[in-house]
């Protein structure tokens, strides 16, 4: 937001993003143009996934205070509707962790929806997930190369005939 406010409005310079995807940047200036969709059209785009495999019920988990993880979760929760069991967000440092983690399960959501950006922030979650019977539904914050510190086998694989993981993961 920084870069377009301060240098492409006043001065007129074009600025492309490959990666900008807050719904708040959409018509900020006509010298912006982003390579990506925004958050919204990526949350409808997994909500559908999640429909197409039969997943009636999903739990949020998301990453706390960061903006990108939230926009994406609240745009998930929008377009998945009522099917949504849980939101629950986690930080990196809280004590509490795993009681989230048991919330987050609470009714036995048959998918998970996880939005962290942060690796501190996921490779926990997985870490500290037990292995639980649901499909998971990943963001692309799950970008990093030390994405496969996690236990890997709670993210591969089949669970009764449907992927752990679709959507873009990771980009």
């Amino acid at each position: 937001m920084g870069i377009i406010e301060n240098v492409s409005v006043p001065d007129h310079y074009p600025c492309i993003s490959g990666s900008a995807t807050s719904k708040s940047l959409s018509g900020i200036s006509p010298y912006f143009n982003r390579l990506c969709p925004p958050d919204g059209f990526e949350a409808n785009v997994l909500s559908d996934r999640a429909n197409f495999h039969g997943i009636n019920s999903v739990a949020i988990a998301v990453e706390n205070g960061d903006a990108y993880s939230e926009d994406l979760a609240s745009s998930f929760q929008s377009a998945f509707g009522s099917g949504v069991t849980a939101t629950v967000n986690f930080d990196i440092e809280d004590p509490d962790y795993l009681s989230k983690i048991n919330q987050l399960l609470t009714g036995n959501p048959e998918g998970l929806f996880i939005s962290m950006l942060n690796p501190a922030a996921f490779i926990k979650f997985f870490d500290m997930l037990e292995p639980v019977n649901t499909t998971f539904i990943l963001c692309d914050g799950l970008n990093s190369s030390s994405l496969f510190q996690a236990n890997i086998t709670q993210i591969l694989g089949e669970i009764n005939g449907h992927t752990k993981n679709f959507g873009a993961f990771p980009s």
